[in-house]
Parts: structure tokens; sequence; C-alpha cells
């Protein structure tokens, strides 16, 4: 038995465009559509990409908070005027500085270290981020030294003018920085 061949008819409607392959959506949107699909994933690429690179250049260990008072990092304070500074708030040259914040988990992890090192006679001044009557110290004295766009914990010595940003990886490492401030 012979089959015999079908075809089908089209059907055109005169003054309609038939509808686009596949759905409703008709061909003149498809080239608009595109270009906002590709615009929308070249912008979630930058906004990756841009946080993966934030995330390798930001220190180890750190949480970011902006500056309390808004002051820029940059200032720099003459030695005189920073111990007179410090002298005022009653706070060794030689103490250790250690700015951190009570809900920075890397800066819980710091707090027993540093109380270790303060019954072994190694000064620290305990200055939380959100504690407007510390942070006069702070911005007033130490704007030169510490940085806070660059977040908590962080460990100053105004001796020595130096810095340590984050945590620090032993109890050790945190003891030879507080032994070169008792020394500076």
């Amino acid at each position: 038995m012979r089959m015999k061949r079908q075809t089908r008819k089209k059907t055109e409607v005169k003054g309609k465009e038939a509808p686009a392959a596949g759905g409703g959506i008709p061909k003149p949107l498809i080239p608009p559509l595109m270009i906002l699909i590709f615009i929308a994933i070249l912008l979630l690429g930058y906004l990756f990409i841009s946080n993966m690179l934030n995330a390798f250049t930001k220190p180890r260990g750190s949480t970011t908070l902006t500056s309390p008072s808004g002051q820029s990092d940059n200032i720099q304070t003459p030695q005189l005027d920073l111990f007179a500074c410090l002298a005022k708030y009653n706070v060794s040259k030689n103490s250790v500085i250690f700015y951190y914040a009570e809900s920075c988990p890397y800066s819980q992890e710091m707090m027993p270290w540093v109380q270790a090192l303060e019954t072994e006679g190694y000064k620290f001044e305990w200055v939380e981020a959100s504690d407007q009557k510390k942070l006069g110290l702070t911005d007033e004295c130490l704007g030169g030294i510490i940085q806070f766009a660059e977040g908590v914990p962080q460990f100053a010595c105004p001796a020595s003018n130096s810095l340590h940003i984050g945590e620090f990886d032993t109890q050790n490492d945190m003891r030879d920085f507080a032994q070169k401030c008792k020394n500076a």
C-alpha cells in the first residue's frame, strides 16, 4: 500500500506579521530585548569582578567602617603635637591603640590576646569604633596613623607611628608589635 504524501497549506493573514518561532514575542521586540539582556549581563559581570578585586586588596581579617568624623586618612600629625594630644587623653605614647568594633568577629578574636598581653604588662588603649568619647582620641590624635577606611581591628603605636591592620596571625606576633611599641 502506498502512502500519500500530505502537505500542509500555509495560511497567511494579510496585514499581520506571523508570530516569532517558539512563542508570543513579536520579531521587532527581539533585538532590543537581547540588547537589554546583554547590558544586564555586562553590568553583573562588572559588579562581580570589582567585588572580587576589592576582596583581594582588603587586608585579611578586617571589617570595613567609615571614618567617625569624616576626616581624611592622609592627615599627618607632627610627633610633638601627637604626644601632647595623647597626654590630653592620659594615654602613653608607648601604648598600643586597639581600634575595634564589638560586632566584628575579627576584633572579638583579638580581645583575649590583648587582655593576656595586658596582664604581662603591655599597655593597650581600647577604642571601640562607636564610642564617641574615645573617638575624640582617634580623630584628634591618631588621624595620621589609624586608617578608618580600612576597618577594624587596627593596632596603632603612636611612639613609632606604626600600624597593623587586621588580626594578628599569632599572639606572639601581637606581643612583638607591643614590645616594639614599648621600646620605641
